[in-house]
Order: structure tokens, then sequence, then C-alpha cells
């Protein structure tokens, strides 16, 4: 059984009398889809444990899940899940006109559900930059006088538009939980907690695919990768993943995140074997479930990535990563991954790829003691900083008993 499990029945036997006395219900928003063709790894670990300790606190019942994709989200984490894309309000407005019944009607059922709901709970991600909200049910649950939690977000870079809306929405929030050290509090202007993102205690669980894999080789490195409107500099870190690999003489596995329409991740592994001569690809064609990547990169020699979640992943596991910043927003992500860890961060910037990833790579192959003894710190000490929020949410739904 993982930390997440353990935590989770623990705070079950102890919310589940509390439960029977009073119900106070929880609208969580996240970027999820549970599965098929949306399936976006890094959202949904994240949304996989907060949703499994949020059930543990005030039961799947109490629960609402606001999501792009509730026709697959809700069945997958087995609650009501409600459409709500992460629009701005000025998307909303024009929908308004384009389509105004349907419109209207998705506006009042998430009116409906904020105003049925005590508390607002936003999952990890990182919706909460650009020059405008696209939360504005956020200010919604300012005026319903709605508590507010946010957990294991990347606040910006900001538009000052931004700033000022969410420093109004957020002013009186319980908890705004971010998982890098000063970066998105300075953006934000506002007290926030650092904590670990809730992914790096996801349980493991391989699937047929992980698992296949995990038989047939022994020495392998992870790659996952986001597509570039700059080509040329994707294909040079291309051209230098595959001389790392060969020096490795390892199984090099592409393992995508995103792979909607047969794009996102999938885009970049295409390129990999139209540019790759000398090593042959292991290239997934769908994004596994989040708990088998991470069963899988435990077995993994070396991880590079340029998607967070497999840095994170990486991280969690214990095995050596370079991290690939591809601009500010991914750059601050990254940083906030290692220090998650409390490790000085193994992170090249795209541009200086050629020059710098095969050194960087030596080095965290080198260092594989540190990424071990950093796994192990976080999963000892990390766990009762992350858990924190979901304490304070207990204490306020069964006040009388909390979390012990």
């Amino acid at each position: 059984m993982g930390d997440a499990d353990i935590e989770s029945s623990k705070m079950e036997s102890e919310a589940s009398m509390g439960r029977k006395a009073k119900a106070r219900r929880i609208l969580v928003i996240a970027d999820a889809a549970g599965t098929g063709g949306n399936y976006h790894a890094g959202d949904e670990a994240m949304t996989l444990v907060a949703m499994e300790r949020l059930k543990a606190i005030v039961g799947p019942e109490n629960l609402a899940l606001l999501c792009p994709h509730p026709g697959t989200a809700g069945p997958a984490y087995g609650v009501k899940a409600v459409f709500m894309p992460m629009r701005t309000l000025k998307t909303w407005i024009s929908w308004l006109f384009v389509k105004p019944l349907l419109s209207w009607h998705q506006i009042g059922r998430l009116i409906w559900h904020t105003y049925q709901a005590e508390i607002i709970f936003k999952a990890g991600g990182g919706n909460l930059r650009g020059t405008e909200s696209r939360l504005p049910i956020l200010t919604l649950a300012n005026l319903l006088h709605k508590r507010i939690f946010l957990v294991s977000q990347t606040i910006g870079p900001l538009g000052e538009p931004h700033r000022k809306a969410l420093q109004r929405q957020l002013a009186k929030a319980d908890w705004i939980g971010v998982r890098d050290r000063s970066y998105s509090q300075a953006q934000l202007g506002l007290p926030v907690h650092f904590a670990a993102d809730d992914a790096v205690f996801l349980t493991p669980k391989h699937d047929a695919v992980t698992a296949k894999l995990v038989e047939e080789h022994e020495h392998m490195v992870g790659i996952s990768y986001i597509g570039l409107r700059e080509s040329e500099m994707l294909k040079g870190l291309l051209a230098t993943t595959e001389n790392i690999v060969i020096d490795l003489k390892a199984a090099p596995v592409f393992i995508p995140h995103y792979t909607r329409h047969r794009r996102g991740d999938l885009s970049v592994a295409r390129l990999l074997v139209n540019e790759w001569r000398r090593a042959e690809p292991i290239i997934l064609q769908q994004a596994p479930p989040a708990p088998a990547i991470l069963a899988l990169t435990s077995r993994l020699m070396l991880v590079l990535g340029s998607r967070y979640h497999a840095v994170v992943f990486a991280l969690t596991a214990g095995v050596p990563v370079v991290a690939i910043s591809v601009d500010i927003y991914s750059a601050a992500k990254m940083r906030g991954a290692f220090e998650q860890f409390d490790l000085d961060p193994y992170l090249v910037d795209i541009k200086d790829v050629p020059a710098r990833l095969e050194g960087a790579a030596q080095k965290a192959l080198a260092d594989r003691s540190l990424f071990a003894r950093a796994a192990q710190k976080v999963k000892q000490t990390g766990m009762a900083r992350n858990m924190a929020p979901y304490e304070l949410l207990a204490r306020i739904c069964h006040p009388l008993q909390g979390v012990q």
C-alpha cells in the first residue's frame, strides 16, 4: 500500500462518523478527463491523489468535479462531474452570443453547484497563468462567501490584469498551495504554502504495456518531450538525446503524457523516428495511466524530460533525471520540481542543449545516490507538509473530530 493509500485509509476511518453527522459539499476544479483521448498524465496524477483524499474526508457523494471532460472523468473518479472548460470570462461571454441556450444552461449548472458547495477546491495544475483569468468561477465563489483551497499550483507568469484578478479572488482563500519555493509567490503577491506536488504521493501500478516493457528490457532511458515551434531546436534536442542513449547502450523509451488526436507528444515521437539513424526507439502510442508511468519510471536508468511530471515521476522514484526548459513557465516548474526534493536543478535550457545536455546527463548518472536519498527523504518528511491542506479541510468538515 502506498503513502497516499495509507493516509486515505486513515482519514476515511477518522472521518466516517463525522460524515454521518454532517455532510460538507466540496466542489473540485480539475483539468481532468479520467481516461480516453483527452487524458493528460500529469493532471490526472494530481487529480487522482486529491480525489482519493477528498473522498476519505467527505465521501464521494459529497463531491462534484468541474472539468472539461465530465463524460469520461465522472465515471473514472466515481463522482458527479460537470462541464467547465478552463476559459476566460471574455470567451464565456462570446459563447453566450454564439450558442446562447447551451451556454446559459452550462453557466446555470455551474452557478447551482457553486451555490450548493461549501468549499471550492482547485486541484493541482498550471491554469493560473497568462494575461487573463481562466477561472472566473473563483469570483463567483467569493461573492457567495465560499471557502477556497488551492493545492499543487504553479502560478504565473501573470499579466497585470490577471494578477490583480487573482489577488481579489484569493485574498480570503483558506489555502494557496504551490509547488515552488518563491516563483509563484512573487508572481501572485499573496502568502502561499510550499509543498511537494500531489503527484509525488501517487501509488505506482503497472498496466500491461509498462509491465511488458520492464520484462523485456533491463536498461532503459525514458524520454518525455513536448512539441516545440522551433523545429531546429527540437531536432538538436533529438540528435543529442540519440547520442546519450547510444553511449549508455540502453533502450530508449518515448513515454508520452498527452496524445489527443494522436498529436501532442506523439508529434515529437514521429519526428524522433524520422531523425534517428543509429538508435531504435520504443514509442508508446498513447499515454499510459499515470500510476503505470510512475511504475515504469522506477525501472529506468535515466529520464530526459521537457514534461514537468516526467521529471516529478523520476524524482519520486529516485531515478536520475535531466529537465529541459523551453520557456519561462517551464523553467519555473522544473526548478520547483527539484526544490520539492531539496536538490539543485539538473536543468538545461533548450537553447543550450547541444553544449550542455550530455554533460548534465553524465552528472545526473554519477549522482544517482543523491536522487535516491532525496526521494526517500520526501517520503519520510514531505508527506506532512503536503497533507496540511487536506488536514485543514478535515477539521473544517468535522470540527469535533479532525485528523490525528
